[in-house]
Parts: structure tokens; C-alpha cells; sequence
């Protein structure tokens, strides 16, 4: 019976996890100022990478209330920042998600000139 118990409570806490990663990196990108953003989003990243091997189920309940506290703090620091928020920064003033209007944006398509007839001087 208690191989039975421990698949879907592998599950559960698999959801769980995911569910936590895709909170936290929202909450991460609701930060306004520019590096407090980019380090909350590299460090959620690179602390899931880290502990993607383990599969103790103990270890995995420990690391997820540990996130879930992360997410707590993480929610009110977002909350705060956009209070107080200040001048965005040279590298995120211009940074298009779509490479195809960045492209445009760099290189705009001018308007072709009339043309006018030619005239012989003959």
C-alpha cells in the first residue's frame, strides 16, 4: 500500500515544484527595478537547476517550503519596488521581445521618393 502512496505523492510534490517555479519567476519579472529583476529570475533559475537530481521526497518538502517562504518575501519586495520605483536603466529603456520590430525599429523602411520624368535636353 505504501508503494502506491509514494508515486502520487511524487506527483503531487512534482506539481507543486512547477507550480512554485512558474510563481516565482512571476513575481521575479513583477520587480521594477532592472537588476533586482534580472537577479531574482537567474537565481530561481539556477537554484531549480540545482536541485533537479534530487529525489528524496523529505529533502524535496524542505526545499519547497523553502520557496514557498522565498515566494512570501519575493511578493512583497514586487509590492514595495513598484511603490518607490525609479528611472529605468539605458539597457532596458530599448529592449523589444519581438526581433522582427527590433529589426525594423533599427533599419525603418523610408518611403520611396517620387520620381520624376527625365527630360531630354535636345
Amino acid at each position: 500500500m505504501s508503494a502506491a502512496v509514494a508515486p502520487s505523492s511524487a506527483q503531487s510534490l512534482a506539481k507543486e515544484s512547477l507550480s512554485l517555479y512558474r510563481n516565482l519567476l512571476r513575481q521575479g519579472s513583477r520587480l521594477a527595478a532592472y537588476n533586482f529583476r534580472e537577479y531574482a529570475l537567474r537565481r530561481t533559475r539556477d537554484a531549480f537547476r540545482a536541485n533537479k537530481a534530487i529525489d528524496d521526497l523529505r529533502e524535496t518538502q524542505v526545499l519547497i517550503q523553502k520557496g514557498h517562504k522565498e515566494l512570501a518575501v519575493l511578493k512583497r519586495q514586487a509590492i514595495i519596488s513598484q511603490m518607490y520605483a525609479a528611472q529605468k536603466l539605458v539597457v532596458e529603456e530599448y529592449a523589444p521581445k519581438n526581433p522582427i520590430i527590433a529589426s525594423y525599429e533599427k533599419f525603418p523602411i523610408q518611403p520611396e521618393s517620387p520620381r520624376l520624368p527625365k527630360i531630354d535636353n535636345q
